[in-house]
């Protein structure tokens, strides 16, 4: 069951450790995930492709807010995880949120 967790406790550390466009990746209950941030959105998604489990970590994010595996350039839509032209399954992908509190959260 999922749950929501805290990612970061204010946006002033979020802008220390994830920068635009950047992938890094985190640790939860022994499951990995990758973060990125698109303009003032932070998505959190797999940490492998869905195509040949090529670590995302290595890949870019691309200005149409696609991420970009560098091995075979299949793109992953952040917003909808659908790969461009539909060649494998899609990227899960989920967009994170702000709570009440100013704290970034998602559901892990």
């Amino acid at each position: 069951m999922k749950e929501e967790v805290i990612l970061f406790q204010s946006i002033s550390a979020l802008d220390a450790v994830l920068k635009e466009r950047k992938i890094i990746q985190i640790s939860y209950n022994d499951q990995k995930y990758a973060l990125t941030r698109f303009g003032s959105r932070v998505f959190v998604f797999e940490t492998k492709c869905p195509h040949f489990d090529y670590p995302l970590v290595q890949a870019n994010v691309n200005s149409d807010c696609r991420v970009v595996c560098p091995w075979h350039g299949y793109q992953f839509d952040l917003t909808s995880g659908q790969e461009l032209i539909d060649r494998c399954r899609p990227l899960s992908v989920q967009e994170a949120r702000w709570n009440a509190e100013g704290q970034l959260v998602a559901l892990l």
